[in-house]
């Protein structure tokens, strides 16, 4: 039976925490600097790999499944359809030299977390729900089980914390755990308790798909506009198209 979720009512953190605790220890630096191909990608039906256990086997410290382009996130995977490893040509030009370099950015991203390094995390090509997810992991005392920009905001806007244009997922999760250490209420909370405290007492965000649905239409909002701007229609209209887009 599968752990419940972090963000669900009655997860059981000491599991989640003890399934954690085995993962890492299983996943130690000097392990990852060894990862063989098949240790490390997902997809060949295998449950024994670092990407399965992160996605499926960590589902308590957070939900990535199913986001950020599928198996392609992980930089290098098992095609069932291929038959073979296939990868992202961001990170090399042939498998080998891929996977050669997925597990240095995967070192590189445990030393940049352990000392804090803001800049090195960012520039880290690790997807960035998989980059945030694995921080958590490692270093549960320092970065929080939400990996959502959207989740993020929500938080920090149902906290009264301060948005600023730019404020990425870090930046966030910096402010919701200085929220938290000025908070008598959840002061004393591990991490793992405080982001539990977070969806249980402000809720989870309406899903994305709902925030589409409240929008006008395209086509509403062209018929609106019809009369309004003779001189420059083209250019509203545009600045109609690229607002429907972008979701905001």
């Amino acid at each position: 039976m599968q752990d419940k979720k972090i963000s669900e009512n009655g997860a059981d953190l000491k599991e989640i925490e003890l399934k954690r605790r085995k993962f890492v220890s299983d996943y130690t630096r000097e392990t990852l600097s060894e990862l063989t191909m098949e240790e490390y990608a997902i997809g060949k039906g295998t449950k024994d790999n670092f990407c399965y256990r992160l996605e499926h086997e960590q589902i308590g410290m957070g939900d990535i499944r199913g986001t950020f382009a599928g198996s392609n996130r992980y930089g290098v995977w098992f095609s069932k359809e291929a038959g073979d490893y296939a990868f992202s040509k961001k990170y090399g030009d042939s498998v080998d030299s891929a996977f050669f370099s997925i597990k240095q950015e995967l070192l590189d991203l445990i030393d940049a977390g352990e000392r804090s390094d803001y800049v090195a995390i960012r520039e880290n090509r690790i997807a960035n729900n998989v980059k945030y997810k694995i921080l958590a992991m490692y270093y549960p005392y320092k970065y929080l089980t939400i990996y959502s920009d959207r989740h993020l905001s929500y938080f920090c806007d149902k906290a009264g914390i301060p948005a600023v244009e730019g404020d990425d997922e870090l930046v966030m999760q910096r402010k919701l755990i200085q929220w938290k250490e000025s908070n008598e209420d959840v002061k004393a909370l591990s991490y793992l308790e405080y982001v539990a405290f977070l969806y249980n007492h402000f809720g989870h965000p309406p899903k994305a798909d709902a925030l589409v649905k409240t929008k006008p239409k395209l086509k509403e909002l062209k018929k609106k506009l019809k009369d309004f701007d003779g001189k420059h229609p083209k250019k509203t209209l545009t600045e109609i198209e690229r607002t429907e887009r972008s979701g905001l």
